[in-house]
């Protein structure tokens, strides 16, 4: 600080105390730390002479100041109380002219400040009213502060928040939790030029610690800094999603194989998954519990289970079960027939098997069947069975062939029941088997039809045969002869009596110009009907009106044609 510069003096009388002392004291007698010093590296000592000032009018009034160097004025201006004013040297780009600058408050001179380098001014220095702001040296670039009154004190942070534990709301997968506070507030005595933070109010924390810092710095540089910890603590238990229970059926090996897919889980933590089996593991038949247990790193526990059921269901296997076996009868009519008996397996254990004949047996003429069956210790059953025939070379003698044909009439569907006596046959040797191809009481359609017997096996056979002859049905259809639709329950509608029984029937009536009124299928007197009117609904005129019912019976067609009176009310 130069020396020479003329510095504030506080006065207080004895007894009182002035308004304007106060004030004075107030403005002058500030603390020595300067708000306006340049940054370290942005200043630096005069060089080649002073070149530009900025001044601070330390008056409570406004006044005309006017500056001036060898070379003429060079500011010439009216200035508020406390009011800041720039000037630069008469010549431009060069120092001040002359060795000294003159500062008139009204014409008249308040101060004088060398432009020499000798007087080593700074800012804060005080020249009569006027104190040093900001100025500049022709080769030097900005004056500095004195190192004393430089602004070395950081700004104040209020109301810097606590640490604080937050727990994760749900486990609905987000692992994130929004978290509130009120935000600090910094002040400086000077300026805070920045107030920043790396999180702020709502913003979305994950699980664990996480540190917010505010920093508050002045144009100083000088940096104060509030941090506070968040804790999102993670007390949701893992989410697994696993297999469902499964039934699965044993093996040769009375067990079977299961393999599922590995459950999935999810977590906002390290998750460690262990279980009781694992896929692929070889369960004997009967019921097991696998059990996943998911352990997270906050040590909340979650499990998920599920049934296997190996069931021992599958039935035993027959092989080699004989084929059908056809032998000739002795002289005893009965035959010893032998085979092979099948072999069996399991896949638990071995069945008991229990068969109807054992080779060597004796069986009579005609078919006989022979059976296996195989039942194993959860109840499952197996059968292999076969057919012993034992035939004769002598050929059946029948009676009772019907020796004409049967003849009936069919009904109003075109079909009709036969019934006969059936014929018989007899051998030497046992029952003789039959094939029919039609029983008494089977039902024919109209037509001629054979009834075959066929008596015995193999080569020797005898058959009996007749025919069954269905006639056409009598179809008797009793046409009305008028209708009177007004309404008293006689002839209100075209009564055509027994055409209901025939389903395929078609009604048409035409007036005597051939134009066609009514016509219609499935006449039946109840849902289909001709009331006197014409297909769109408007009732016909009285007079004659001509018609046709036809019939169909199985491709058999029978058909009317007449008249009609038709008698409006």
């Amino acid at each position: 600080m130069n020396p020479n510069s003329q510095q504030p003096t506080c006065i207080a009388r004895h007894g009182k105390t002035i308004f304007l002392a106060i004030f004075l004291f107030t403005s002058l007698c500030a603390s020595a730390q300067i708000c306006d010093c340049p940054l370290p590296g942005t200043c630096a000592p005069c060089r080649g002479g002073y070149s530009e000032f900025t001044l601070r009018f330390n008056s409570f009034f406004s006044s005309l100041i006017t500056v001036s160097d060898q070379g003429g004025v060079i500011f010439n201006a009216v200035v508020g109380a406390g009011g800041t004013f720039s000037f630069s040297s008469s010549r431009p780009n060069d120092k001040f002219q002359g060795p000294t600058i003159q500062i008139r408050i009204a014409g008249s001179l308040n101060a004088s400040i060398g432009t020499g380098c000798g007087g080593d001014i700074e800012i804060g220095d005080r020249f009569g009213s006027f104190t040093v702001v900001a100025g500049e040296s022709k080769d030097g670039g900005a004056i500095c502060c004195h190192e004393s009154d430089r602004d070395d004190d950081a700004p104040d942070i209020r109301n810097c928040p606590d640490d604080r534990n937050v727990n994760l709301s749900s486990g609905d997968g987000n692992c994130t939790v929004a978290v509130r506070w009120t935000e600090p507030t910094a002040d400086d005595d000077c300026t805070v030029a920045s107030f920043t933070s790396d999180f702020h109010p709502g913003d979305a924390f994950p699980v664990g610690d996480t540190w917010v810092t505010y920093t508050a710095m002045d144009k100083a540089g000088n940096k104060s800094e509030c941090k506070f910890r968040i804790r999102v603590i993670d007390n949701v238990k893992p989410q697994i999603t696993g297999p469902g229970s499964m039934i699965v059926s044993a093996t040769e090996s009375c067990s079977a194989v299961v393999t599922w897919a590995t459950p999935t889980v999810t977590d906002c933590s390290a998750v460690t998954l262990t279980s009781n089996f694992t896929s692929g593991t070889s369960f004997p038949v009967g019921n097991h519990k696998v059990t996943y247990t998911a352990r997270d790193a906050r040590g909340n526990v979650s499990t998920h289970s599920f049934d296997i059921r190996v069931t021992g269901d599958t039935p035993p296997a027959f092989t080699n079960c004989p084929a059908d076996i056809t032998v000739q009868e002795n002289a005893a009519c009965e035959s010893i027939v032998t085979w092979t008996p099948p072999a069996v397996s399991d896949v638990c254990g071995n069945p008991v098997v229990a068969s109807s004949h054992k080779p060597g047996a004796k069986f009579p003429i005609g078919s006989t069947r022979v059976e296996y069956t195989a039942t194993d210790s959860k109840g499952n059953e197996a059968v292999c069975s076969f057919l012993v025939n034992v035939v004769t070379e002598a050929t059946p003698v029948v009676t009772g062939c019907p020796p004409e044909p049967i003849s009936i009439r069919a009904d109003e569907r075109g079909e009709a029941e036969a019934t006969w006596q059936e014929p018989q046959a007899t051998i030497a040797c046992g029952d003789v088997p039959v094939e029919r191809s039609h029983a008494p009481g089977s039902i024919f359609n109209i037509g001629t039809t054979s009834v075959v017997y066929t008596f015995g096996q193999g080569d020797h056979t005898a058959t009996c045969s007749f025919d069954i002859i269905v006639s056409p049905p009598d179809i008797t259809i009793d046409i009305g002869k008028a209708v009177t639709p007004n309404g008293d329950g006689i002839h209100d509608y075209w009564e055509i009596v027994s055409l209901g029984k025939y389903k395929d029937n078609v009604v048409l009536v035409i007036d005597r110009w051939g134009n066609k009124i009514y016509e219609a299928s499935g006449y039946d007197n109840e849902r289909v009907l001709w009331d006197g009117r014409s297909q769109q609904g408007a009732k016909v005129p009285t007079g004659t009106y001509f018609y046709t019912v036809e019939v169909r019976v199985q491709g058999i067609v029978w058909k009317r044609k007449g008249s009609v009176e038709v008698i409006q009310p």
